[in-house]
């Protein structure tokens, strides 16, 4: 509950602070406009506003900035009065209109610049006694903060209007602007109930010259200049917007939620997503005009279904650049058009077809039976029930239904918050859209596509539901296993026992059932038991079976064995350079070490470690890699040891980055080299034993001289959480 009669908005416009010349005194800022607006807090309107001129004293020009942002000139300010003429006459109204009557007031500022720093400096300075009235105010924008906090991240008088739907004042200028914006706040979270309780009062022998927040360099520093935007920030010169940490679930309704108020053009959001169709966090948006880019951009920090977003101003080059790298990103994994809907239906074609709903938070036991169960008395399509799994093959508590009509769906979603088993499902109405980029996305993950050459060309025949076992007794034979899926149909020699370098078996199997029900039905007996150790089962895929196997290990070796033949005559010239260069050190020495052909290193061969004494010695951090070149596609590492800090120029447009995170991706690297040219067809992923990614990958540019620069620009930069480092190869 408010506890006054009358709210006063003021919002002071000052000069900005003067540089002091040699031998003078510092300038600080002047006030040159003062404005107050008052608000009836019994019938929430604005009753009258008025606004005085001061006539500055030390700032004899205002500048061009100035200028513009306070609507104001030399001549206007030339005929204002004196601080202590204006305070006097605000003080007299004051006095007039509220004390005399016995009615409370208080003021209300955005932020505690106008009262706590600027009128109390400008008022020490020019020796102004200020009335105890002054030393008590309340802080819109922290008010604005605390009844809407999901709009937490404003910190402008206008940002919290155009939340609010609140048009700038277009008939004034300047601090009168500002101060009538900043009242209409006010009137808005009065019919909002807001309490407005909380007011902040500065101590008698406060000074703000000595406050160490104010002075330069301090945290609350700011040029007043800056700080205040009277006549309206600059407009962008393009329409496009880019948002960054978005939900993945974010849909499109929930942008146009988010931008509610700013006209968005027709077809202007584009939500990005990575080669296997999964959102990034990333979205851009274009709007009708710069205008609605401009309040577009002050939802920055704002709330979108409990995330915040970063909104800022875009160009049609960085999204066009972006659209390039994800289309070289699908083409790199083998998907072709992976940025179009690829899913069909028998029953329509049509992506924007509604019959659809997405279950969250079901049981992971969940079974097609109970779907059909929960979802009684509506048409569901034939196999309309998609459960949906994660990268173990697991079920991950989400599934998509699509029935037979969209009325259905419609009745679908009534269900919402309604049990199965022990937990309350959530349920939502999407379209066939967003089960066509989740059936895309699964097929990536049981494909095994991973950007590398070598697992492209694998193929096989049969299904490609296959399971892995892990936790088996060294005694288990293949019929034992069998008899363990007995729930579920194992085809014909359709268990493969891994076996380690003695040929003994390691614990864990690979099997293959014969449909998508039948691993569902086997998955379910994940941490049985066979005989006295229980077992995990885990989804995998056909690819990683095979590598397991070792049933690519011969390609991987006749692959490595060639390139280490391609590889001699470079070697033999880069080490007679290596000896021209540096006669003192004598020549380079050691084993060339292309890496034994085991399963260990099938795919690109041991790691080639090469050291090339010079005469300067062994060079530290960076120096000398490159000196030598890497064989392509093995995975060697040649370091040749030269002048410290110096990066030899490479011999060709292939480089080697190491330390890359995990889970990167070719479109990851697409947009770490963003503004180089490279092949992006040509981005190959070193593997380990086990078959994963081991965080090394091959880079080919297309020419030395922009590898070079490359390395040059982001050699230990940051991807992700990780720096990375870049050799020439």
């Amino acid at each position: 509950m408010v506890n006054f009669d009358y709210l006063i908005a003021i919002d002071l416009q000052v000069t900005p602070a003067q540089e002091a010349a040699a031998g003078e005194e510092e300038g600080y800022p002047e006030v040159i406009e003062f404005p107050w607006v008052v608000i009836d807090v019994a019938t929430k309107s604005i009753v009258e506003s008025k606004v005085v001129y001061v006539k500055p004293e030390c700032c004899a020009e205002l500048g061009d900035r100035c200028k513009a942002l306070s609507g104001l000139d030399e001549a206007t300010l030339a005929s204002g009065s004196t601080l202590q003429a204006c305070v006097k006459e605000f003080n007299d109204y004051l006095f007039k209109q509220f004390t005399s009557d016995n009615k409370d007031f208080c003021f209300v500022t955005d932020g505690d610049n106008s009262l706590k720093r600027w009128l109390r400096t400008d008022a020490k300075r020019k020796k102004v006694k200020l009335a105890a009235h002054y030393s008590k105010f309340i802080d819109v924008r922290a008010e604005f903060r605390q009844k809407y906090s999901k709009w937490a991240g404003v910190d402008t008088c206008p940002a919290m209007a155009d939340r609010l739907g609140i048009e700038l004042e277009p008939t004034v200028d300047g601090g009168m602007r500002m101060c009538s914006t900043l009242a209409a706040i006010v009137v808005r979270l009065l019919e909002d109930e807001a309490q407005l309780a909380k007011t902040v009062t500065i101590a008698d022998e406060y000074d703000p010259l000595v406050d160490p927040l104010y002075v330069k360099g301090g945290a609350k520093h700011e040029e007043p200049a800056r700080a205040k935007v009277v006549r309206g920030e600059v407009l962008p010169e393009n329409t496009i917007v880019k948002c960054r940490g978005m939900p993945y679930s974010a849909q499109k309704s929930d942008v146009e939620e988010f931008f509610a108020g700013c006209k968005i053009a027709a077809d202007g959001i584009w939500i990005v997503q990575n080669q296997f169709a999964r959102a990034t966090g990333e979205a851009y948006i274009t709007f009708d005009t710069p205008l609605d880019a401009l309040r577009a951009t002050r939802r920055s920090r704002d709330l979108m279904n409990q995330r915040y977003v970063e909104v800022f101003v875009s160009t049609q080059s960085e999204s066009d650049a972006t659209r390039a790298s994800m289309a070289a990103a699908a083409t790199i994994t083998g998907i072709g058009a992976a940025l179009a809907p690829t899913y069909t239906s028998e029953a329509t074609d049509d992506m924007s077809y509604g019959g659809v709903a997405k279950m969250r938070g079901l049981p992971y036991t969940t079974s097609y039976d109970d779907i059909k169960r929960f979802f009684e008395g509506l048409p569901i399509k034939p196999d309309g029930i998609t459960l949906c799994e994660n990268r173990e093959g697991r079920n991950s508590g989400e599934a998509y239904v699509e029935f037979q009509d969209e009325a259905s769906a419609f009745e679908a979603i009534k269900r919402d918050r309604q049990n199965i088993g022990a937990r309350y499902v959530e349920v939502y109405k999407v379209t066939k859209a967003d089960l066509a980029n989740y059936l895309k996305n699964r097929l990536q993950m049981t494909s095994g596509v991973m950007g590398m050459g070598s697992a492209a060309a694998v193929s096989g025949t049969g299904s490609e539901f296959f399971i892995k076992v892990r936790g088996l007794p060294f005694t288990a034979r293949e019929q034992d296993i069998v008899a363990f899926f007995g729930k579920a149909s194992v085809i014909p020699s359709g268990v493969s026992l891994v076996y380690n370098a003695r040929d003994q078996p390691n614990g864990e199997c690979y099997v293959e059932v014969r449909s998508a029900d039948e691993l569902s039905r086997a998955l379910t007996l994940h941490r049985d038991s066979i005989g006295h150790r229980y077992v995990e089962l885990f989804r995998t895929t056909r690819i990683e079976a095979m590598q397991a196997l070792g049933m690519q290990q011969a390609n991987a070796a006749a692959a490595a064995a060639a390139a280490a033949q391609a590889y001699m005559p470079s070697y033999q010239a880069a080490q007679q350079s290596a000896y021209a260069q540096h006669p003192m050190g004598g020549m380079a020495h050691g084993s060339i070490g292309y890496g034994s052909l085991d399963a260990a290193s099938m795919q690109y061969g041991a790691y080639a470690q090469q050291a090339a004494y010079g005469a300067y010695g062994a060079g530290a951090g960076m120096a000398g890699y490159g000196a030598m070149p890497v064989v392509p596609g093995v995975g060697g590492t040649l370091s040749g040891m030269g002048t410290p800090g110096h990066v030899a120029m490479p011999t060709s447009g292939l480089v080697k980055i190491r330390g890359l995170p995990y889970r990167a991706t070719p479109m990851d690297i697409a947009q770490f080299f963003s503004g180089f040219s490279f092949h992006p067809e040509l981005i190959q992923f070193a593997m380990g034993a086990d078959g994963r990614p081991n965080g090394e990958c091959w880079c080919t540019f297309v020419s030395p001289e922009e590898a070079q620069r490359a390395i040059l620009a982001r050699n230990r930069q940051h991807m992700g959480n990780r720096y990375v480092e870049i050799f020439p190869a």
